[in-house]
């Protein structure tokens, strides 16, 4: 498995690369940049809303599930890897609990960049790589 540092630096050279992001413009970018801005605070917000104690469980939001499938759509031209980190995203919030049971039984893969904080550093990269 790719260290974070790895995963990040592969995305952003494949980004730069991409032939897509000729095509694009900063509006568009800004646009992504905002989405997943966005889609972090509501995020943390729902989990301080409705987690309760360290190892709580999550309720499901509808909200969350459609402005991450939003997310993935936009990035998914970049990059089609962390559209699906994206993606994974949106499923965990249709059913948390069975995305964590199927996390646990090996029917879905958990992925360690899935983690909100970790979002946070792809985020930052992309703003990087984006805007300097």
């Amino acid at each position: 498995m790719l260290k974070m540092e790895d995963f990040l630096s592969s995305i952003i050279n494949k980004i730069i690369k991409s032939k897509e992001l000729k095509h694009s413009t900063d509006k568009e970018k800004s646009e992504i940049i905002k989405l997943l801005r966005l889609a972090i605070k509501n995020t943390s917000r729902h989990i301080e809303q409705t987690r309760i104690g360290e190892n709580g469980s999550d309720t499901l939001s509808d909200s969350l599930v459609n402005e991450w499938a939003r997310i993935a759509e936009l990035i998914r031209p970049f990059d089609n890897r962390l559209a699906r980190l994206f993606d994974s995203k949106s499923d965990y919030w249709f059913n948390p609990t069975l995305y964590k049971e199927e996390a646990s039984t090996g029917k879905r893969r958990f992925d360690f960049r899935f983690r909100l904080s970790e979002v946070k550093k792809i985020e930052a990269a992309l703003n990087e790589a984006w805007f300097g």
